[in-house]
């Protein structure tokens, strides 16, 4: 078995594991990163529908929050274009005589997903202007701390999450990172007389200073000194629907569903997509699990996503779904009680992708300011 000797461990390669890693990395610091996958990238690695690969796995969106989009362009090297015309908010009944509505507009989905739905819905229904509404809705959101301030414009990677992959893999490269895919850390052991840590995986071990754990990628055990850490975790099921649909020249980026009871959010994976067809787009959608459930059988889930697609006019009513493909997976990510917990032992510190790529990078540019400070 091959042993690795390094100052920190990162496990898992989503994006905020890798800047982690490259963070310490420009510190001087030997670090090893450990990801079960074949190649890195997390959610945010490009999959394969049908015989194609597309550029996104899921439905991705980064919200303009304050200082982002530079961050990814000046200090992470991506190209980013603007998107803002083609995501939308999707509704399944007419909103001021609309259902459909530039997601710039997030006021409306920050309203469906909050305790007023009733309250905007009634405003809505005795005619009120979407001007007159959104005025009284700012006020409302701004007494309780928000809208966060917010760019109109969306920008999302030109190439698609293939690109911020590639970009990432480059970032690890240039800073001496060494990467071992296909592993997945089993167990951590902590040994008290050398102050190190030994992860154990099928073909190796790494001995390192210091951990860097994910709330999605963590180890089945942690022993400290002889003693097993609980390490409560929650699952939950995950359900994405890739749908090749034909005889259609619509287009959009992404879209958010706040009123299905199935569909939670929907991209055209094939965006950034240069060899797709004109008439041809791959659809992936994020379903919700109760809608799942409700609507059991897969031939029932996907009528119901075309219908919804269809209804908001984010597709043609001609068009004809050529291909399906349903991923269904279990998504574990650690229990606060468990991070509270381990991020006490000595070397052992817990990030989280939790939130967005936007949420996440904003949370660690506010902790590197602070530590600067």
């Amino acid at each position: 078995m091959a042993v690795h000797t390094c100052d920190d461990l990162v496990l898992g390669s989503s994006p905020v594991s890798v800047l982690e890693a490259v963070a310490l990395a420009r510190r001087g610091r030997r670090v090893v990163v450990a990801e079960a996958e074949p190649t890195i990238g997390g959610v945010w690695r490009p999959v394969t529908v049908g015989d194609q690969v597309y550029a996104d796995q899921a439905p991705h969106l980064i919200d303009a929050r304050p200082g982002i989009y530079e961050f990814l362009e000046d200090e992470l090297g991506v190209e980013l274009v603007d998107v803002s015309r083609d995501a939308y908010v999707a509704f399944a009944k007419p909103i001021f005589g609309r259902r459909l509505f530039p997601y710039s507009e997030y006021w409306l989905h920050k309203m469906y997903n909050g305790n007023d739905r009733e309250i905007f819905r009634a405003l809505s229904d005795a005619g009120h202007e979407a001007e007159t509404v959104s005025s009284r809705v700012y006020g409302m959101l701004a007494e309780r701390g928000d809208p966060e301030n917010r760019q109109s414009t969306i920008k999302y990677f030109k190439g698609g999450t293939q690109a911020l992959v590639r970009r990432l893999n480059e970032l690890l490269r240039s800073h001496g990172v060494d990467v071992l895919t296909n592993h997945r850390v089993s167990a951590l052991v902590y040994d008290s007389a050398s102050e190190q840590w030994t992860s154990e995986t099928e073909s190796a071990s790494v001995v390192s200073r210091s951990v860097v754990m994910n709330t999605h990628a963590f180890p089945e055990a942690v022993t400290f000194d002889g003693e097993t850490v609980s390490l409560e975790r929650t699952e939950r099921p995950a359900h994405s629907l890739f749908l090749t649909i034909e005889n259609t020249p619509d287009y959009f980026f992404y879209a958010v569903f706040p009123e299905s009871p199935l569909v939670y959010l929907a991209a055209d994976v094939g965006y950034s997509s240069s060899g797709q067809s004109e008439t041809t787009r791959v659809v992936s959608v994020t379903l919700n699990n109760m809608g799942v459930v409700k609507f059991g059988r897969p031939d029932a889930i996907c009528r119901a996503v075309v219908e919804d697609l269809r209804g908001s006019g984010l597709i043609s009513r001609s068009s004809n779904v050529a291909s399906v493909d349903l991923l269904s997976l279990r998504r574990g990510s650690l229990a606060e009680p468990a991070i509270s917990h381990v991020t006490q032992l000595p070397g052992l510190r817990c990030v989280s992708s939790g939130g967005g790529l936007d949420v996440t990078l904003m949370e660690m540019q506010a902790r590197d300011a602070k530590l600067a400070a």
